[in-house]
Parts: structure tokens; sequence; C-alpha cells
């Protein structure tokens, strides 16, 4: 099984044009990223304006976010529909949803419809974060990479490739 691991974009965003994996500065997207790259898993910025963002598209900073409100607005269902669209473009000829699992780091105005909507079509979803304050979420994505880290280097590796994490 593929895992894709789908990064909340942040409010604090680079000044200039910039690849996407630059753009968001502020810590909690950075430790997500890092988590990313430590389990080896094929990583997306999850963008308010974008949708599904390649790290290395390059961007211009926009200030866009999705509000907490218990309802879903046209526009909101339109941007889950094309996130879900763009997840299932890239996938190969002979691939299904159910060969991924998803996991979706963001803040619960993303996760929330997101998740309904790719279970539905066949991912296997999971946000191990879901509900926690953004606090507890930093002190959990920092020990889970020093852990891991500290396995890999046990292993003789920089990080725990995709196969090691399915």
């Amino acid at each position: 099984m593929k895992t894709i691991m789908l990064i909340g974009c942040g409010k604090s965003k680079a000044k200039t044009k910039c690849a996407a994996r630059d753009m968001y500065t502020g810590r909690l997207f950075e430790l997500r990223l890092e988590l990313a790259n430590t389990f080896g898993y094929q990583a997306y910025v999850l963008s308010a304006l974008h949708g599904v963002l390649d790290l290395n598209r390059v961007i211009e900073p926009y200030d866009k976010t999705w509000p907490r409100v218990k309802t879903i607005s046209l526009e909101k269902a339109a941007w889950v529909n094309g996130v879900a669209g763009q997840l299932l473009d890239n996938l190969a000829d002979d691939e299904r949803p159910s060969d991924y699992r998803v996991l979706i780091h963001a803040g619960d105005p993303y996760v929330n419809p997101l998740m309904e909507v790719l279970h539905y079509l066949g991912f296997r979803t999971l946000a191990p974060m879901h509900g926690m304050g953004i606090g507890d979420q930093l002190q959990s994505y920092a020990r889970m990479i020093e852990r891991t880290k500290r396995i890999a280097a046990a292993w003789g590796r920089s990080t725990l490739v995709s196969e090691v994490a399915s």
C-alpha cells in the first residue's frame, strides 16, 4: 500500500513567489513536512486556494483559509471535490484509490469534509492529529520525528522508506 501525506498549508508564508515547500514558513508546516520526509511518504500541500499542490510547484503568496464553520459552502464543496479529483488524476491507470492510504495532517476545516469524500471514493484515510491543539501537535510531531530518526539510524538508514512505514 502506498501512502500519501497531505500537509495543511499555513498562515505564515514567504513574501515572494517560491516553491510550495518553501512558501509555508510556520513551525507546524515544517514539522509535518519533516515527518513526511522521515517516513519517505509522497507528500503534497493541501491549500485552500490551490487544492493539492506538488511541493515543487512555484506559487505566489496568497491569503485564503477555510473558516471553522459547521456547514459547508458551495465554494468549499467544490474545493473538496477538486481535491478528490486531483488525487484521482494522480493515480496510474492500473491503480485504485484502495491502493492508497491518505494521511491528512491539516486543520479541522480541511480534514472534516475531505475525510468523508476520500473514504467514499475508496481511499484509506487517517487524520492522526485530528482534534489536537497546535501545541500538542508540535510536541507529537517532534517526538515522532526524533524516534523515527533513531530507529532509522539503528537500521543504518537516513529515513524509513515507505515500504517499511506502510
